[in-house]
């Protein structure tokens, strides 16, 4: 049995969203910067990797953002998947430490920030669940090898991110 340390950076999981799709995407970005909108920037890949390195998709120069920080990941039933790639400052979802090497599932609205960088993502997209008021509510969460289509379903798929 191999064992991982880390997170693959050059594999995708088995469940993600197909690279030969339809490169229009429900899913965009909005970058945030004291309190204005700088950017917007749509989520067209399966897999967008954020960091300072130079083979990422979403650049950022912040000292505190690592090279590669951390990954959108792109489902096959078009949910979208934060994943913090083991970064030495961390992944904040609405103000909320994500767990490394651990995919949560992002939902319309959520802010997501990276290090100490203040420049915040507003996440935009998919389909808002009109049963799930948000904050305080489990999130779904994936591992990198599972390939349950049913991966919403079950206390071990979950955490709670705020």
């Amino acid at each position: 049995e191999k064992r991982m340390s880390r997170l693959p950076f050059e594999e995708e999981p088995k469940w993600r969203w197909p690279s030969s799709s339809s490169s229009s995407s429900p899913w965009w970005l909005e970058v945030i910067k004291e309190g204005a909108v700088i950017d917007r920037v749509k989520l067209l890949r399966s897999r967008t990797v954020v960091g300072r390195g130079d083979d990422v998709q979403l650049p950022l120069s912040h000292a505190s953002i690592s090279r590669r920080h951390a990954c959108f990941q792109r489902s096959k039933e078009n949910g979208l998947y934060l994943c913090d790639l083991g970064s030495a400052h961390g992944t904040r979802l609405n103000k909320t430490a994500v767990p490394r090497q651990t995919f949560v599932e992002l939902r319309n609205g959520d802010v997501v920030s990276f290090g100490a960088s203040k420049r915040l993502f507003g996440v935009h997209g998919g389909v808002q669940d009109d049963d799930d008021p948000g904050g305080g509510q489990k999130r779904p969460t994936r591992a990198f090898d599972d390939d349950d289509d049913d991966h919403r379903s079950g206390e071990k798929n979950s955490a709670v991110v705020e």
